[in-house]
């Protein structure tokens, strides 16, 4: 059996953080292809039921703001669009809305009566 050493560094220039993924995500698949590691990169189906099932069950929390709660709705879905399956603007709208929690119940319910609102009128 080879063992060799690969520093990392040399090819992924990027620190992954929550709001970069998707660059990051680039620069480390191109790395596992030229090593001929992808059968170790975690499946991107897999990847997809894990971040439609975190938007699915997310909830805004009491000490949140609601500006802190659209960042992480809006990197899920980045995430999401980043493998190639991004949400439908209709799907958006309707899971920030139930993620807001029943402070904000009466604003959902009105916001999701038609005309329902555009993802970007509604983070607006």
């Amino acid at each position: 059996m080879t063992f060799f050493s690969l520093n990392i560094g040399n090819f992924i220039t990027l620190r992954l953080t929550p709001t970069n993924y998707p660059l990051w995500r680039e620069q480390a698949l191109a790395l596992t292809e030229s090593q001929d590691l992808d059968s170790y990169v975690e499946d991107l189906q897999e990847r997809e039921y894990t971040l439609r099932q975190q938007i699915i069950y997310l909830r805004k929390e009491d000490d949140q703001s609601i500006g802190e709660h659209i960042r992480t709705f809006k990197g899920l879905c980045d995430n999401l669009a980043a493998i190639g399956k991004p949400v439908p603007d209709k799907e958006k709208v309707f899971h920030l809305l139930t993620s807001l929690g029943h402070k904000y119940e009466t604003f959902a319910t009105t916001m999701l009566k038609p005309p329902r609102p555009s993802y970007s009128e509604l983070i607006s």
